[in-house]
Order: C-alpha cells, then sequence, then structure tokens
C-alpha cells in the first residue's frame, strides 16, 4: 500500500482551520498527523474534514495538547489509551490502516535539564520506547511514528546537549 503521510503542529485546531483545509485540497494529503489540537474531541469539527473525504480519529483536550490523524483510508483500528505514558495528557493516538500502524505522538517540551519537565519528557520517551519495544516486532510490523517531537537539531537544546554528553562518556 502506497500513500501519502504529512504531520503538522497545528498549535489550535480552531486558530488553523482556514489554513489547514486549505493545505489539505492542495496538497491532497492521504493522511495527515495534527498535533497541539487544543480542543476536547466533543468540540473537534469533524464533519469538514469527513466532507472532505477523511476518516477522522481524535483525542482532545481542552486548551493544551491534543493529536488527531486524519486518513481517506478507513481505520482498521483506533488505540487512545497511553495513559501509562501519558499521565493524563493527550498526547499520543495510534490508528492501524490495513496492516501499517501509525502513531501520532505529541512529546513533551523538555525545557532545562533541571526542570520536573524534562524528566516527564525523558520519561515520556522512555515509556513510548517500551510500548513500542513490548508491542512490535521492527523486523515484521509495518509501523510510523512521527509527529511533534519536540526537539532542536541543534546543540542549543537540552535534550541534544544532554544526549551529546551521554555519547561522550
Amino acid at each position: 500500500m502506497e500513500f501519502s503521510i504529512a504531520t503538522w503542529n497545528v498549535n489550535s485546531i480552531r486558530a488553523r482551520m482556514e489554513l489547514l483545509l486549505e493545505w489539505l485540497l492542495e496538497s491532497s494529503v492521504d493522511v495527515a498527523c495534527l498535533q497541539e489540537i487544543k480542543v476536547e474531541e466533543e468540540k473537534f469539527p469533524s464533519q469538514k474534514f469527513e466532507e472532505m473525504g477523511y476518516h477522522v480519529a481524535v483525542k482532545g483536550q481542552k486548551a493544551y495538547n491534543g493529536v488527531c490523524i486524519l486518513s481517506r483510508y478507513p481505520f482498521k483500528e483506533i488505540k487512545k489509551d497511553f495513559d501509562e505514558i501519558e499521565h493524563g495528557q493527550k498526547r499520543i493516538l495510534q490508528v492501524s490502516i490495513e496492516d501499517i500502524t501509525i502513531i501520532n505522538a505529541y512529546f513533551p517540551q523538555g525545557k532545562i535539564p533541571e526542570s520536573e519537565y524534562f524528566y516527564y519528557k525523558i520519561d515520556f520517551i522512555e515509556g513510548l520506547r517500551l510500548y513500542l519495544d513490548k508491542n512490535f516486532n521492527p523486523m515484521e510490523d509495518k509501523v510510523i511514528l512521527l509527529g511533534d517531537f519536540n526537539v532542536a537539531r541543534i546543540l542549543t537544546s537540552p535534550l541534544m546537549k544532554s544526549m551529546y554528553m551521554m555519547r561522550m562518556l
């Protein structure tokens, strides 16, 4: 199966709705993974996307976080229960399309290594890694993990500096 897939941190579905609809029309993307939708599931504007031919999977919360997957193909399975990793926040959504699993993740910001946010991010990453190791075989399963990883590609990022220092040891 071939399809196009894209990811976008919309930083509020309400604020980016017109841009998103325009982009979906222009790009003809088959699967779009959105982060920071910042709206509860029951208030998500699913109908607009369904009218465009998309199937919609949403995991949202008021004012913060939230993820969504739009797909031109029907979902075989939708998994929203990741509380052991998210601790009450809405950051991970998993769907299956035919034999392909797509995981849309909005990783927490780490801020500085001394902050509680940094440790929450490390716990989140470790929890997600354990989940992937436990549930998927990289030699057999087709898994796409994408989203907003909240990692800068330069060494000014606290996480990148820490990872770089660990590699130096």
